[in-house]
């Protein structure tokens, strides 16, 4: 949600009631005044995010002193917070499944999102 969108709402209810600017003023000195905190609930092993960082890091061939651009690969446990990353050379789409092929057997499966993919346990 964002704040136009409470403005909007605020305002179809409020006609007469207070302009974007005092309503902005007003909604961040509640934001500061409160300590609400958004919770949600994870269970174990019902998701995992994944995703890749975003800038590239670089390593160094021991024996050559090549130096080649490689992507970092990302998993998360919300549950438990437990990480796992892993740099591979692309983010071609074989790649997270080659990165996590013993979790897709049989217990997850891919549902891709905007910019990164959440895995769901199939029920």
């Amino acid at each position: 949600m964002t704040v136009k969108s409470l403005y909007d709402e605020y305002r179809q209810g409020h006609p007469g009631g207070y302009q974007r600017s005092a309503f902005g003023r007003y909604l961040q000195h509640y934001t500061l005044s409160t300590r609400a905190v958004g919770h949600v609930e994870h269970y174990a092993g019902d998701q995992m995010y994944i995703d890749y960082t975003g800038d590239k890091q670089e390593i160094v061939d021991a024996e050559t002193g090549e130096v080649r651009s490689v992507e970092v690969f990302v998993a998360i446990l919300p549950c438990s917070h437990y990480t796992y990353c892993e740099a591979s050379w692309s983010q071609r789409k074989e790649a997270p499944q080659i990165s996590l092929e013993a979790l897709w057997k049989e217990k997850f499966s891919l549902t891709h999102k905007k910019n990164s993919s959440l895995i769901t346990r199939n029920s």
